[in-house]
């Protein structure tokens, strides 16, 4: 089943979800310039839950995804 149009958050039962790690390149960003850029691309926090999701975007509850898919479509920034 294809997700709603625009959504591309991994959905509670992907295999992406907690199965990514922390890159190194994120600590040491920190350490040279003193921001912290763990976020997605949707500026969330990164990691949600117990660990990085794998991809763009982490896992989060349907109201966040709704609410993304939504500014992005209004933006021109869906899928065709």
């Amino acid at each position: 089943m294809r997700p709603p149009r625009g959504d591309r958050c991994p959905r509670a039962d992907s295999p992406l979800v907690d199965s990514g790690r922390e890159h190194d390149v994120y600590r040491r960003f920190h350490d040279l310039y003193g921001l912290d850029i763990r976020r997605d691309q949707a500026d969330a926090a990164r990691p949600q839950g117990a660990g990085w999701d794998r991809g763009a975007l982490e896992h989060r509850a349907a109201s966040f995804a709704r609410t993304y898919a939504l500014r992005e479509l209004t933006s021109g920034g869906g899928a065709p």
